[in-house]
């Protein structure tokens, strides 16, 4: 059986990658924000989901 595959600098070659924390935390706000946007606006709160949609793209921001 064969190990798995080595990139070209000899290192064991993988598909992921790492993802910095702070980016991690950013992205799992953004996560977080659509989803209570979504359950907000099915709940027929459409000031509140409108006003937690714009916090997750403020926190959107940071991701670019």
């Amino acid at each position: 059986m064969r190990g798995p595959a080595r990139a070209p600098d000899g290192r064991r070659g993988s598909e992921w990658r790492l993802v910095p924390l702070p980016r991690l935390a950013w992205l799992s706000t953004v996560l977080v924000c659509v989803v209570a946007a979504l359950l907000l606006l099915l709940s027929g709160y459409q000031g509140y989901a409108a006003v937690v949609f714009a916090v997750g793209l403020a926190a959107g921001i940071n991701l670019l």
